[in-house]
């Protein structure tokens, strides 16, 4: 993973090698250092995102798509060019995340927060909650789904980008 400033979205600084056009970014948990991973491979609405070891395959690669609010982006699987979603838009701690079909829906905005220089925490526009891993598990296929933001910050929900070159 190459890390050097690049970029500002939103709050948060990605980060990329100096001189390449970065187009998708690993998404890594702080407490595991697993990626954000669609499920195998799956193309179809609903698939299930949780964590997983970092393969550099494209079901783990994520673009940042500005939202068109000048605050708040959509994080679009390359494989399958959906959208990072909270299931059925609830608000409730727990609710499932997943990919869908992008349809520019408050469930599929997110505002990035950085809590310091590399991490940053994902919040669902539509709850105010932040994109957690699941227990702070750390084995392969650990949930990743929505739970009211942690402050002080827990590991299980700060992320990293890097560049997936």
């Amino acid at each position: 993973m190459i890390l050097v400033a690049i970029m500002v979205v939103t709050s948060v600084v990605v980060q990329a090698a100096p001189g390449h056009a970065v187009d998708y970014w690993e998404i890594s948990a702080r407490h595991s250092w697993k990626c954000l991973d669609v499920a195998g491979f799956g193309t179809a609405d609903g698939t299930d995102v949780f964590q997983w070891s970092c393969t550099g395959a494209a079901n783990q690669r994520w673009s940042l798509v500005d939202s068109g609010d000048g605050r708040t982006v959509y994080i679009r699987s390359q494989h399958s060019g959906k959208c990072l979603d909270v299931a059925g838009a609830s608000t409730a701690n727990g609710a499932d995340v997943f990919q869908w079909t992008c349809l520019g829906t408050a469930n599929q905005k997110w505002f990035l927060q950085s809590t310091s220089a590399q991490w940053f925490i994902a919040i669902a526009q539509h709850s105010g909650k932040c994109l957690d891993v699941a227990g702070s598990g750390t084995a392969d296929g650990t949930n990743v789904f929505q739970w009211s933001c942690f402050d002080p910050r827990h590991a299980n929900q700060e992320w990293q980008m890097a560049a997936a070159l």
